[in-house]
């Protein structure tokens, strides 16, 4: 029987490396890691209370079960945000995501434990997708300056016959004389 640990600390990773020179999609490696966490035994209410009360005592072997248990769970709610990160980045979200539940103490005490871990997963899912877009904003926002910045230089160069200076520059751009600077100084990183 597989375990969590060797699911979940390292499996995605080798799972999308086999899967990258296949090209299988995000939604194939969800398919895949979904196909291995069925030879893990679902949890029956029974086993589930029993586990839970260990847990609350200490047992970090309950905990490790009861995670085994509820990763199916947590990385169902995956699908929806296939293709707005690397599968292997939702994996561990909701793999993350659902180690955390198992530590709180008021969601152990929670009488609908499934639902409650279900929402914390998708919680955290829409949260990583919405910094990650915000990053990519970010990054996006930073190249369109730069761009911008390259395009207006060479324009004013052939129209003033000389270098545009940093102050020209931003009057032109209306963006501040300090972030014409920054931006001047990594493009010559760049250059470097």
């Amino acid at each position: 029987m597989r375990r969590a640990g060797e699911l979940s600390g390292g499996r995605e990773e080798q799972i999308q490396a086999e899967t990258e020179n296949e090209g299988m999609t995000g939604a194939d490696l969800l398919s895949l890691y979904l196909e291995e966490l069925k030879q893990i035994p679902a949890l029956e209410a029974e086993e589930e209370a029993a586990l839970l009360e260990k847990l609350r005592a200490g047992d970090a072997r309950a905990r490790k079960r009861l995670t085994e248990g509820y990763l199916g769970t947590a990385l169902a709610e995956i699908q929806p945000f296939v293709g707005s990160m690397e599968a292997g980045e939702l994996i561990g979200v909701a793999n993350l995501a659902l180690t955390a539940a198992l530590c709180d103490e008021k969601i152990l005490e929670s009488t609908v434990l499934r639902d409650t871990i279900k929402q914390k997963v998708h919680t955290a899912l829409e949260e990583a997708v919405r910094e990650n877009r915000q990053s990519d904003t970010g990054e996006q926002t930073l190249a369109d300056r730069m761009n911008a910045l390259t395009e207006l230089s060479s324009e004013l160069a052939a129209e003033l016959g000389r270098e545009a200076s940093p102050e020209e520059l931003a009057s032109r751009l209306d963006i501040p004389l300090d972030e014409v600077q920054r931006l001047l100084a990594m493009s010559m990183q760049a250059l470097e």
